[in-house]
């Protein structure tokens, strides 16, 4: 089952933590802790994957990080979204952008962007969402992120549906059938 898989998962990446904190590599216990926190939040206990996101932040800044703090940033605003904290989300969704802007990381520029568009959805900001998720659907389709491009949509349609637009939100949920079609047909 999938809880299996994530309960090994998570002893295979304790098992990498021990050996790395032996020989104190402290960017790669950061790894680690992102790892199970990652998981974590996969299985949808949000306060252990916000807690050991939190112990991964900290040692990617005493490693110095780039890369490692960002994504963190990005995770614990995805963590603090989905517990339904959005402020949070959002505050760490700018932190991540703010750094990632800094480098060609496109692919995760436009989840971050995706993120904020559900973020600002969930706390009823529609218009920004639909900035935000649009950002994400140009850069998704730029470099071909197919499951980008269909979270994007679901944002749109979703946005558009809340503000009473629904000939735009038609559109885009049939963008999004089309796209997740294309997906789940692709063999």
């Amino acid at each position: 089952s999938a809880l299996e898989n994530f309960d090994k998962a998570i002893e295979y990446t304790l098992k990498a933590l021990e050996i790395n904190e032996r020989s104190n590599n402290i960017k790669k216990i950061g790894s680690n802790y992102l790892s199970i926190g990652n998981i974590y939040h996969l299985m949808l206990k949000t306060d252990t994957a916000i807690y050991y996101m939190k112990k991964a932040l900290d040692f990617y800044e005493q490693g110095g990080s780039f890369n490692g703090i960002s994504s963190t940033l990005g995770s614990l605003g995805a963590a603090y979204d989905a517990k339904g904290m959005y402020a949070e989300a959002i505050e760490y969704y700018n932190k991540a952008l703010e750094m990632k802007m800094q480098t060609n990381d496109w692919y995760n520029i436009a989840i971050i962007k995706c993120g904020l568009g559900t973020a600002h959805f969930n706390t009823k900001q529609y218009n920004k969402a639909i900035d935000f998720s649009k950002q994400s659907l140009a850069i998704a389709k730029d470099i071909t992120a197919l499951s980008l491009e269909m979270d994007a949509y679901k944002v749109l349609y979703e946005s558009y549906d809340k503000m009473g637009d629904y000939k735009s939100s038609m559109h885009y949920v049939k963008l999004f059938m089309e796209v997740k079609d294309s997906i789940f047909n692709d063999d």
